[in-house]
């Protein structure tokens, strides 16, 4: 069966959109942590399409510049919260070889 689009958007990427207005709205008041992901060579792909649709990465970016390969802005009920993602959902994937996690601060 053929995916749909809405305009000239599929639809799974307008329910990514969707969710991502949805969170950053929930999430005012909330921790949020830019995670530095240092892949394996060549699984930069492969660890981005498991994370893409984790409900608490904002953010996804592939980058040039090795040795970190993609980074993430998680939110989180708290700075610890942020780390439990970080250590359950972004570490624990095939591909990750070590993360860094910056923590956003209000001055």
């Amino acid at each position: 069966m053929a995916e749909e689009n809405i305009g000239n958007i599929s639809t799974t990427e307008w329910n990514r959109l969707a969710k991502r207005l949805e969170n950053s709205i929930e999430c005012k008041d909330k921790s949020i942590g830019y995670v530095l992901i240092v892949t394996a060579r060549g699984k930069e792909h492969e660890v981005y399409d498991q994370l893409i649709d984790n409900e608490h990465i904002e953010d996804l970016y592939m980058v040039l510049r090795a040795p970190i390969g993609l980074v993430a802005k998680v939110y989180g009920n708290s700075p610890s919260h942020v780390d439990e993602i970080v250590v359950e959902d972004i570490r624990s994937k095939p591909g990750v070889t070590d993360t860094e996690t910056l923590y956003e601060a209000i001055l």
